[in-house]
This record gives C-alpha cells, sequence and structure tokens, in this order.
C-alpha cells in the first residue's frame, strides 16, 4: 500500500511540474507575443487532449473506462470545432 502512494504522489509531483511549465511558457508567450496568436494557440489544448485520450483508449483501454461510440466521437469532435471557432472569432474581432 505504501508502494502505490508513493507512487501516485511521484506521478502528482510530475503532473504538477509539467503544469508549472506550460503555465510559464503561456505567461512568457504572452509577453512577447500578441495575444491572439497565443489564445489562438492555446485553444488548441482540448486538440491534444483529444488524441491522447484516444490514444490511452486504444492502447490502454483499461485506463479510460468510458461509454465509447460513434455519437460520442462526434460529440467530442463538435465540441473542440466549436471551441476552435469561438476563440479564432474572438481573436479576430
Amino acid at each position: 500500500m505504501k508502494t502505490l502512494k508513493w507512487r501516485i504522489f511521484l506521478l502528482v509531483l510530475i503532473v504538477c511540474g509539467f503544469y508549472y511549465i506550460a503555465e510559464l511558457s503561456f505567461y512568457a508567450a504572452l509577453s512577447i507575443g500578441s495575444v491572439a496568436l497565443v489564445s489562438a494557440i492555446a485553444a488548441t489544448q482540448p486538440l491534444f487532449a483529444f488524441f491522447y485520450s484516444m490514444g490511452l483508449r486504444i492502447f490502454k483501454p483499461e485506463i479510460l473506462k468510458e461509454k465509447f461510440d460513434n455519437f460520442d466521437l462526434s460529440v467530442k469532435i463538435i465540441g473542440i470545432i466549436i471551441i476552435i471557432i469561438g476563440v479564432w472569432i474572438v481573436s479576430t474581432i
């Protein structure tokens, strides 16, 4: 049991480190680039999360135990498209 807790702690520590680096990179990009460009690039995050979850679903299906069919796939893709279009509209105004 202690080994599992130690592994979870290390995993959380690694994820927090990546998050910290991502936040620093985002604010550094905002300080040197235009807000429209940085926010447009940041809007692609759901797309990467989608591809990551699809990879987990294919290679490690026991990790993500979710219902998945063509309807769910289409809803996720439409959601990603709406997010990207919304950020594009806001950044061009």
